[in-house]
């Protein structure tokens, strides 16, 4: 079963997530593991950690509508006159895991 997210678009502002009617999705706080300078210690990272987060429906999307056409092209034969990527089908199952994972 698939949990319900707030549908997007989501827009970042600063630290702040927020879905299309204003409600707040999520607030970024904390520190950066990988800062190195002062400034960004102070800043860790939120507001590129907010900017990550507002693109989540439209990466899930992206990524759904992807591995589905992939999927159904090799199903089906489409690709039959194709040489695929080595590893084009371990992709495939890493972006299946990850839809998986952000939607359970």
């Amino acid at each position: 079963m698939e949990t319900k997210h707030t549908p997007g678009p989501w827009s970042a502002t600063n630290d702040t997530v927020k879905g299309p009617s204003g409600n707040i999705v999520a607030e970024c706080m904390g520190y950066s593991v990988k800062a190195t300078a002062p400034e960004q210690r102070a800043q860790g990272g939120r507001e590129a950690n907010a900017h990550l987060i507002a693109a989540a429906p439209e990466l899930l999307e992206a990524c759904r509508n992807l591995s589905q056409y992939v999927a159904k092209g090799i199903a089906d034969g489409a690709f039959k006159d194709c040489v695929l990527p080595k590893g084009a089908e371990k992709r495939l199952n890493q972006a299946q895991a990850a839809i998986a994972k952000a939607t359970s």
